[in-house]
């Protein structure tokens, strides 16, 4: 392959992105596809919840359109990061602080993921390199700060990652 056929095949995987991945009434992107390029949640919760979302999917979706801005310079990669960018609050959970890892119409997932966060941080850092826009800075300072309230093992130096809901420590789920 070389760089021209490298590059192409960039720009057709963030195309197809854009064209299947986006739900049509919300910022937010399905989390599975299936082999016709529909929503398919057997894997999640069930299939009469086509509206659910990952917030690791919205995460990295965010830093592949604006990295795809950066390297291509296409505004329409731009655009799609923007609207990804608008999904973010739809994760924010105003009870308990931080994001929700799953979010469905009707319900919001019951544990976190400091993993999730810190994928959200990756991708709001590269979306305000390509943006400049100071609320997805902020959003990211708040991210990193959260991160290192709730989740730091101050004794060991760590990171815990599972949590409930309500940020007390949790196993770590069995599929």
């Amino acid at each position: 392959m070389n760089i021209n056929e490298f590059e192409q095949e960039g720009r057709n995987i963030l195309d197809f992105w854009i064209k299947y991945a986006f739900q049509k009434e919300k910022p937010l992107f399905y989390f599975v596809l299936d082999e016709d390029n529909k929503p398919g949640y057997e894997m999640y919760k069930s299939k009469t919840k086509p509206e659910g979302a990952a917030l690791l999917i919205s995460a990295r979706c965010l830093w592949a359109f604006s990295k795809g801005y950066e390297i291509y310079g296409d505004e329409k990669y731009l655009k799609a990061a923007d609207r990804a960018f608008e999904g973010y609050p739809l994760f924010r959970d105003s009870i308990n602080g931080g994001f929700h890892t799953f979010i469905f119409p009707d319900e919001k997932f019951d544990r976190k993921k400091i993993y999730d966060h810190a994928f959200a941080l990756y991708g709001l850092s590269q979306y305000y390199f390509v943006s400049k826009k100071k609320e997805a800075l902020d959003l990211a300072f708040e991210i990193f700060d959260f991160i290192e309230e709730v989740a730091r093992d101050k004794e060991l130096g760590g990171y815990y990652n599972h949590f409930s809901v309500d940020w007390k420590p949790a196993e770590q789920p069995r599929r």
